[in-house]
């Protein structure tokens, strides 16, 4: 995650710099850690045991089972398409199709997480899962930054001329 956005993000847009990344995301965190409950005890709680997707959703499965598996793939994917779409071999018009269709099962994720984040054993862990929710949805808002202000530098447009005008 941020691997090819971040970089691209300081290095061509004059309203962020690093230092300022680093304090909003510090700001983030420190307003995180306060609007997040204390962990609920597990006792008198009826869980769901047969549905995987609607334990999650209902907020009734471990925070780890949740968060890291669709995480790990995501984050596996998105690093995936993004070369591709550098090296010039996916079109810029895929990619955003690729990105939007991701939306949808990242809003369920993001909600799932959100209700078991409060079953989990620390408030750290139920934070920390929150702040990844976050950073997932704060690498959508760059990659559209970067999809409407830099496309030809994300993109390496001199390189792709099958969808060139898409570029601009």
């Amino acid at each position: 995650m941020f691997v090819y956005s971040l970089p691209v993000l300081f290095s061509h847009a004059d309203f962020l710099q690093p230092i300022e990344f680093a304090v909003l995301l510090l700001s983030i965190a420190i307003g995180i850690w306060f609007l997040t409950p204390q962990p609920e005890k597990a006792e008198g709680l009826q869980y769901i045991h047969d549905d995987f997707l609607k334990a999650a959703w209902c907020g009734q499965k471990a925070l780890w089972q949740v968060f890291w598996p669709f995480f790990v793939c995501l984050n596996a994917l998105l690093f995936y398409l993004d070369s591709l779409a550098r090296s010039g071999e996916f079109t810029v018009s895929s990619w955003d199709m690729a990105h939007f269709m991701l939306f949808t099962p990242i809003a369920l994720w993001a909600i799932s997480v959100w209700r078991c984040s409060s079953k989990c054993s620390d408030k750290l862990w139920a934070v920390l899962a929150r702040i990844g929710v976050l950073s997932v949805y704060a690498e959508y808002l760059i990659k559209l930054l970067l999809r409407i202000d830099a496309p030809r530098v994300f993109f390496q447009c001199q390189e792709a001329m099958l969808d060139y005008s898409a570029c601009f």
